[in-house]
């Protein structure tokens, strides 16, 4: 793997600990290795934009990971085109105006009042919005 992201590593872009207690094996065919790379890379900028470690709470889901966490059935996540995470010591609020002027981006979602979830699908639709 040819990672881009000198500090978003493979491990946390496929780990999941709800995969890991429900016995799932959360592992990226090849082909998608190059999403994940891009994806570690838009996660890279807003790391270094914040000089702080971010904490990636989803990223990869295989299908089987994807439907019992009830996500959408086109979720950029099967893909390794999406992940979710925060910024410790940065409100969500902050990170949503902040994103969106840094990099080119798909979706970027406020979920929950609790992550952002960020898709760097090739469309880059630049959408932003906020799923309560």
């Amino acid at each position: 793997m040819n990672w881009l992201a000198k500090n978003i590593i493979y491990s946390e872009m496929i780990f999941s600990d709800y995969a890991a207690r429900n016995n799932i094996a959360n592992i990226p065919p090849d082909e998608l290795n190059q999403n994940l790379d891009k994806t570690a890379s838009a996660l890279q900028i807003v790391r270094a934009y914040y000089n702080v470690p971010l904490v990636v709470s989803s990223g990869y889901r295989c299908e089987e990971l994807n439907a019992a966490v009830g996500g959408s059935e086109k979720s950029h996540h099967t893909l390794g085109l999406a992940a979710d995470f925060t910024v410790p010591g940065v409100s969500l609020e902050q990170i949503m105006k902040d994103v969106p002027l840094l990099l080119n981006f798909d979706q970027i979602i406020l979920e929950y009042n609790s992550w952002i979830h960020l898709s760097v699908h090739p469309r880059a639709r630049g959408e932003v919005r906020s799923v309560i």
